[in-house]
């Protein structure tokens, strides 16, 4: 399918064609992001992410190129954690464990059986990476467990102790998640071990008192979402044919990591 339309170079072909595989049917995604992509209907979200599929398929069939997403995906943490002044060296010990774990082509039946229970239609960057886990992340810590938010917002609590009683509290409510999985060794375990450091992290950040924090965890959060209104839109990435796509991915991707860097 790649090889059909690498040379093709009419202005938004690709688009076009996904708007084909819309009409067809043949477009499906757990969730839709219409409204925070800004895009103009339904039919118009789908055929894009139809496009940025095959444009990170394409970019990420060069190993450098997949090693410059984990290069940088653990450097973007450890900024986070620096800037919280927290200790990095477990989130990396199992952020490694992941990267490892996904690296291997044995594991992937596995792990698409259970991202299938999730909903995530399409074993993609843009579904797993940039859907299912950051953008999730996000909307979770708009609403967050009481668990949580009665930690926080406790003023009888020191700040330190509210931190600690945070990482217990995600802890224990990740400890009962575990207990509910199909694969107790695989894609999600490996998922919640990274959560159960950041997401005391990111919640503290979003939620608490802190308010350099707070600006910082805005600031990622807005430039995550502003690097994928910039892939959905075709006057800012170019959807001619694969190269040029993948190529816009490329620099889009280094020049949003680079803004999120200058900005925590």
């Amino acid at each position: 399918m790649l090889e059909n339309i690498e040379n093709k170079d009419e202005k938004n072909v690709l688009y076009e064609m996904g708007m084909s595989s819309v009409a067809l049917g043949r477009v499906k995604y757990r969730v839709s992001r219409r409204e925070l992509l800004a895009c103009k209907s339904e039919d118009d979200f789908a055929a894009k992410l139809h496009v940025i599929r095959l444009g990170f398929d394409r970019l990420l069939q060069e190993r450098n190129k997949k090693q410059w997403f984990i290069d940088h995906g653990k450097l973007m943490l450890g900024a986070l954690f620096e800037k919280a002044d927290r200790d990095s060296t477990k989130l990396f010990d199992a952020y490694d464990e992941m990267m490892n774990f996904v690296s291997i082509e044995s594991n992937w039946k596995n792990i698409k059986d259970e991202l299938a229970t999730r909903d995530v239609k399409i074993m993609n960057f843009y579904d797993i990476a940039l859907d299912f886990i950051l953008l999730d992340a996000f909307e979770d810590l708009e609403s967050p467990p009481s668990a949580i938010t009665s930690v926080i917002q406790n003023r009888w609590l020191s700040q330190s102790f509210k931190k600690t009683t945070l990482a217990t509290a995600v802890w224990s409510v990740l400890k009962a998640k575990r207990r509910l999985l199909k694969y107790p060794d695989g894609f999600i375990s490996r998922f919640y071990s990274i959560n159960e450091y950041l997401v005391p992290v990111l919640a503290w950040g979003f939620l608490g008192s802190e308010e350099e924090l707070n600006r910082s965890c805005t600031n990622l959060k807005e430039t995550i979402v502003d690097y994928l209104k910039c892939l959905f839109d075709p006057a800012r990435t170019r959807y001619t044919n694969l190269d040029d796509l993948s190529f816009d991915i490329e620099m889009h991707s280094k020049n949003y990591l680079q803004l999120i860097l200058d900005n925590i």
